[in-house]
């Protein structure tokens, strides 16, 4: 597992990369102790590192911080809040199973992820000129699109002209002077184009209308013969005549359920007293026969208003026309 760490270690390699693993050893080996006195000094060291900190590097110092607490015997939940801070960092840094094995520790873990995702955004006020200073936050050239996590953080600038590089972490609770951290100043006037693209190497730039992914001519083609569709086609319309149709079909299909569902329980229940009349009383005669009633009539309303819906969309969609002459009355059209 050492190994793995350390074949990953390298994409990201770091100013904190050899102390990191130096901690990480100490914690596998039961010196938790001493493992915790080394992560806070390199933790007090990071405004002076001379050089951009990784984020991951960053987060890694306090998972590794959370594990050496934890591991110890964690008192006033400092292992909780270690994790925390390497969270607010890199909310998607994975959990190290190598150093915790305890399962009910990941799903801490976990829900410590889901809260910390869910803090205010902080403001890192990034002043508009910056002249050819690289402000850096968490190891990256931030951006005012994305969020930033509430907790604490590293903000380094890259000084121009050899200055160096000076940080400071904050929880950007109160605005930060960024440019005040370089020693001697920064000229803003200075103005650096944007950084180029990164895909620029591979070809036109994307979106730019004026680029064209073949700049030889193609030969002229003689135009296709223009071919008149055939006279009958098979286009669907969902047309009124349409709509009325399936409307009918609905309230016949409606007609059908309630004769089913009413009508005919009522009537077997009315046939049922006829043929015991002593266990009937004429109120529940009565009511039977009501209920019975009021089934039929409403399937015969729905029926008949599917029917004539249905109809009238036929009528709509087909183009009959009435005939109308001496001695004869009939319809004409295309069925």
């Amino acid at each position: 597992m050492i190994a793995a760490w350390a074949v990953c270690g390298a994409a990201w390699a770091g100013p904190l990369e050899a102390d990191l693993a130096e901690a990480r050893a100490q914690i596998e080996a039961g010196d938790h102790k001493g493992a915790l006195k080394a992560l806070k000094a390199l933790e007090a060291g990071l405004p002076a590192q001379g050089a951009v900190v990784p984020r991951q590097e960053l987060a890694t110092l306090w998972l590794y911080r959370g594990a050496a607490e934890h591991l110890r015997g964690a008192k006033k939940n400092r292992d909780l809040d270690a994790w925390r801070q390497a969270i607010a960092v890199d909310n998607a840094l994975p959990w190290d199973e190598a150093l915790v094995t305890d399962g009910d520790v990941f799903s801490l873990f976990e829900a410590l992820r889901g809260e910390v995702r869910s803090r205010s955004a902080a403001n890192p006020g990034i002043p508009e000129a910056t002249g050819a200073a690289k402000l850096h936050v968490d190891g990256e050239r931030f951006r005012e699109e994305e969020a930033l996590i509430g907790g604490l953080h590293l903000a380094q600038v890259e000084c121009p002209d050899g200055q160096g590089t000076f940080g400071v972490l904050t929880d950007f609770a109160q605005p930060l002077d960024w440019l005040s951290l370089c020693p001697d100043g920064v000229d803003t006037s200075v103005v650096v184009s944007d950084e180029e693209d990164e895909w620029s190497a591979f070809g036109p730039s994307f979106g730019d209308a004026t680029e064209t992914s073949d700049p030889v001519a193609e030969p002229a083609t003689e135009p296709d013969p223009i071919v008149t569709p055939p006279p009958h086609t098979t286009e669907r319309r969902f047309t009124a005549g349409t709509a009325l149709m399936a409307s009918g079909g609905a309230l016949v299909a409606g007609g059908l359920v309630v004769n089913f569902a009413l009508v005919n329980p009522a009537y077997a229940a009315i046939e049922a007293a006829r043929d015991d009349p002593d266990s009937t009383t004429r109120a529940e005669a009565d009511d039977l026969t009501a209920r019975f009633n009021s089934a039929r009539v409403l399937t015969i309303g729905l029926v008949g208003a599917g029917l004539a819906a249905g109809g009238a969309g036929f009528f709509i969609d087909t183009p009959v026309q009435p005939v109308v002459g001496w001695g004869h009355l009939g319809l004409t059209g295309a069925f």
